[in-house]
């Protein structure tokens, strides 16, 4: 018997109680019991421990009320009441049993636990502790234990189904560990990347191995593991050098390439002393290829977060060296010492900016610096090959002229892969304000009406645009585009219209969009 059928049997055999005494000192008659609602009680005590059939999880009573029958909230705990904890005389055996197993540790991750009651055939195939936990505090047992999500939060009845990972243990252990994890975060500060062995607190080998199961569980964290050693970051800090040497980057270039975003962000941590290891390029390089920051395609990565601002010095610095390439130190130092800049910060800008690239194969003192936005004709290769995939890819769906709903969909679904990738959020090619991808619009920069069908299984075709009034001017030709800049369209506007669209007259779009035939820019 496992501690589910246990709590079965309990219930169904729960003695009932005698009724009141008549006046003669005769106990009443017992009223029958409603099969049907003796039924329902049941299925809501289960329920609520996470024992019912419908696999609720840490049901509330309200939730239990709705389920049921419309029941208050407090005539649901009656009814737990009544029919389950009134009638505990002490904890029942097996659950004494799933009691002993769980305090035999002071942490536990629960695929852990869950297993090693499961080979006990103490419980059944549950998904997760938290009702079980509810269940034997209610016995008197377990009453130093809590469930908690990796962050080592309580979980509660609403945060619940926002993480998968928890573990159990008990409040002792519960705050030192959250000491330790508090630790933990101080260490990728200014190194980027935190090595688990520079955590202070931990003191023992198995406080570590509990520290780094709550770091690689934690969905804040990317870890990776270089030797024997585990490095991490928790990529919702702020403060840390990685993330703002990255914002910085991406506030001058849209994408660059891993392999010299690799380089600059690593030369860019060295710019403060540090009593921790710096991570090595390749770990720099594979946090790049996976974390949520960075999306990655064909070796160009572009960034998901919001760019940072410049310095009053790297805006110096990017106006002295922009569209120059690859300049020689001695040059930029000169050109800097020009615009009053001090020795000290000349060479941080230099040799520790994460704005430039350094060529070192020179030799110091020849070193040669090239600013990232400059490094974009790396990028020349990669775009055509991305459009060259993106092209096989609507030219297998066939025939577009006499498409069915199922092509369009197929056709729509890769052009808008084709304008978003993996970003959630891009800019309107017109008025280029940032909005998330629900506010934009696949639209075609000639009527998909009056294309042919080779002009249709081109990607150059579409191009993003704002649901706020940039795709309505475009689409009835208030906007035009001619040589790559927005002109008015239409005339015979009123006032206000012509205001909306004098807004946008003279915007520049940017290369990206503005490439294809020039007849596809023809919306009338």
């Amino acid at each position: 018997m496992d501690i589910e059928e246990e709590f079965r049997e309990f219930l169904v055999n729960v003695p009932r109680k005698a009724g009141q005494l008549k006046l003669d000192g005769t106990p009443r008659k017992m009223a029958e019991l409603d099969p049907i609602l003796q039924t329902r009680n049941h299925a809501i005590i289960l329920d609520y421990y996470g024992f019912g059939a419908d696999d609720q999880i840490m049901p509330t009573y309200e939730a239990l009320g709705q389920n049921y029958g419309e029941l208050t909230r407090e005539r649901v705990r009656q009814l737990i009441e009544r029919n389950y904890r009134d009638h505990l005389d002490g904890p029942l055996p097996i659950a004494k049993m799933v009691d002993a197993v769980i305090t035999q540790r002071d942490f536990w991750l629960e695929p852990d636990l869950l297993q090693q009651l499961q080979t006990k055939s103490l419980i059944g195939n549950f998904p997760t502790l938290v009702g079980i936990i509810d269940y034997l505090r209610s016995q008197g047992l377990s009453e130093g234990y809590t469930v908690c999500h990796a962050n080592l939060e309580k979980v509660t009845r609403n945060s619940y189904s926002k993480h998968e990972a928890r573990v159990i243990c008990n409040e002792s252990k519960l705050r030192s560990l959250k000491k330790h994890l508090k630790a933990a975060y101080k260490v990728p500060g200014l190194v980027g990347l935190g090595k688990l062995s520079y955590v202070k607190g931990p003191k023992t080998t198995e406080d570590f191995k509990v520290l780094k199961d709550l770091i690689v569980l934690n969905e804040q964290t990317w870890s990776a593991v270089e030797g024997e050693d585990l490095w991490y970051i928790f990529e919702n800090s702020d403060g840390n050098s990685l993330i703002n040497a990255a914002e910085k980057v991406f506030s001058i270039v849209e994408s660059i390439g891993v392999d010299h975003l690799t380089e600059m962000l690593s030369h860019s941590l060295r710019r403060r002393a540090a009593n921790t290891e710096f991570p090595s390029e390749s770990l720099i390089r594979t946090w790049i290829m996976q974390s949520r920051h960075f999306v990655v395609e064909d070796g160009l990565a572009s960034f998901k977060g919001t760019p940072g601002e410049l310095g009053d010095g790297e805006d110096i610095l990017c106006n002295i060296m922009r569209g120059r390439g690859a300049i020689p130190t001695p040059e930029v130092t000169k050109s800097l010492v020009a615009e009053g800049l001090g020795s000290a910060n000349i060479g941080k800008l230099i040799f520790n900016s994460p704005l430039l690239f350094i060529d070192k194969k020179g030799g110091r003192g020849n070193y040669l610096v090239t600013l990232a936005s400059d490094l974009a004709f790396d990028q020349n290769s990669t775009n055509e090959k991305r459009y060259d995939r993106f092209k096989d890819r609507l030219s297998k769906i066939g025939n577009t002229d006499q498409a069915s709903i199922g092509t369009r969909r197929r056709e729509q679904s890769i052009l808008a892969d084709w304008i978003f990738g993996q970003k959630n959020k891009r800019r309107c090619a017109i008025c280029q304000r940032k909005y998330s991808r629900n506010a934009l619009v696949v639209a075609h920069k000639k009527k998909r009406s009056q294309c042919s069908d080779s002009e249709r299984l081109d990607p150059h075709i579409v191009f993003p645009l704002c649901i706020f009034g940039c795709d309505y001017l475009y689409e009835h030709g208030f906007l035009t585009i001619v040589d790559g800049q927005v002109q008015s369209g239409n005339t015979g506007l009123s006032k206000t219209e012509r205001s909306a669209v004098g807004a946008l007259v003279g915007v520049r779009l940017k290369p990206r969009w503005a490439t294809g035939r020039p007849e596809y820019f023809c919306n009338g």
